[in-house]
């Protein structure tokens, strides 16, 4: 399960004692940048652990939907940081950032060792395509290692569960000394509904509108409930009903 935290307090989550200090020193590094507007995501997994040692990773993007809010400067709208729970916060704002904090950290000097940096690449990476909606999926099987020559080589794929559609996949060649030399990503992922003018446009007097928003934010799931909270606050009584109709249908799952 992801846990979001935002500075904005629409979602308080309480944090664990062992990543407590990394997500500290990530606040004050935003809070220093003037960039506490954004939705701040630990990212905990195995092969992060394992493929960079006493590292703690989050997923950091600025809301784009409805309206899009101002990206600070030096930022992406969508970023991995890099905590080592001291004083050092590494900000990727860019996949060109993640390839090189990825050639200086990774090591793999065996098959489970590549088959994890694989993994660990896809997760990061895909951070950087997050706006709140989508929810991806390492294919497990997808983890593939192979000795050519005195290199080691892994790949793997990702692939959209909800938000979209399409895949991420990934090929890391490692040197003789475990070093990573190469990486070769393929990205294909197609953005779906995104909240613009749905909820408002619920009652509507055309009946395909009001069925074409409907289903839209049923798309969306859950991911649509900030956007749904700000627009039922300023909705007519009759509006707040069809809002809280459609939200129930979420939460019992329909599509």
């Amino acid at each position: 399960m992801r846990r979001v935290f935002t500075f904005l307090g629409v979602l308080a989550v309480m944090t664990s004692a062992s990543d407590a200090a990394p997500i500290d020193k990530v606040k004050e590094f935003l809070e220093a940048k003037k960039a506490t507007a954004g939705m701040l995501t630990p990212l905990a997994d195995e092969a992060l652990a394992k493929t960079v040692p006493g590292q703690a990773f989050f997923g950091l993007y600025f809301r784009q939907f409805p309206v899009a809010r101002q990206t600070p400067e030096g930022f992406g709208d969508s970023n991995v940081l890099v905590s080592d729970g001291k004083e050092k916060v590494t900000l990727l704002p860019a996949k060109k950032d993640l390839e090189a904090y990825a050639r200086a950290t990774f090591l793999a000097r065996d098959d489970a060792g590549a088959k994890l940096a694989a993994k660990a690449w896809l997760l990061l990476s895909s951070e950087m395509a997050q706006d709140g909606f989508y929810k991806f999926q390492v294919v497990d099987e997808s983890l593939t290692a192979k000795k050519d020559g005195d290199k080691l080589v892994a790949s793997g794929r990702l692939v959209v569960m909800q938000g979209g559609n399409g895949e991420l996949s990934v090929q890391l060649t490692f040197d003789a000394a475990g070093s990573l030399k190469e990486v070769k990503e393929t990205a294909k992922i197609i953005a779906g509904p995104r909240p613009i003018c749905q909820a408002s446009k619920l009652l509507d007097p055309d009946p395909l509108v009001r069925q074409i928003c409907q289903a839209d934010l049923l798309i969306m799931g859950r991911a649509a409930r900030d956007y749904l909270t700000e627009q039922r606050a300023k909705s007519s009584p009759a509006l707040q009903a069809e809002i809280d109709r459609v939200w129930r249908r979420i939460e019992a799952g329909e599509r």
